[in-house]
């Protein structure tokens, strides 16, 4: 629960707020900067001090989404994939796997 906390308060909040908005072409580091009105090295500082990175709370998001999608609804891995930003659904079958160790078809069967 603390740890679902600190994603939404801090600079990781506001980078989350920003991803979620359009997880599907999420916008790049320098972009996101940009929008906040923060330099790169500052935002990524900031980003350290509250022990994230920008590709794990990008993961993360997609991490939280997959899992509801394959538990509460039927789209296929390749709808999900690209509602995720995902080029095709092997990709995103690998990034599943390497945030859960299992695949999504195990998910889908809890």
């Amino acid at each position: 629960m603390l740890g679902d906390l600190t994603l939404r308060i801090g600079i990781a909040g506001k980078i989350r707020t920003v991803l979620l908005r359009d997880i599907a072409n999420p916008p790049t580091f320098e972009a996101i900067a940009k929008l906040l009105g923060v330099n790169e090295r500052s935002l990524r500082r900031q980003l350290r001090q509250q022990g994230f990175s920008f590709r794990g709370l990008r993961d993360e998001l997609r991490r939280q989404i997959a899992l509801k999608y394959l538990r509460s609804t039927s789209l296929a891995n390749e709808d999900i994939a690209l509602a995720l930003g995902f080029s095709d659904a092997a990709n995103f079958r690998r990034a599943f796997h390497r945030w859960t160790n299992k695949a999504p078809s195990e998910i889908r069967g809890e």
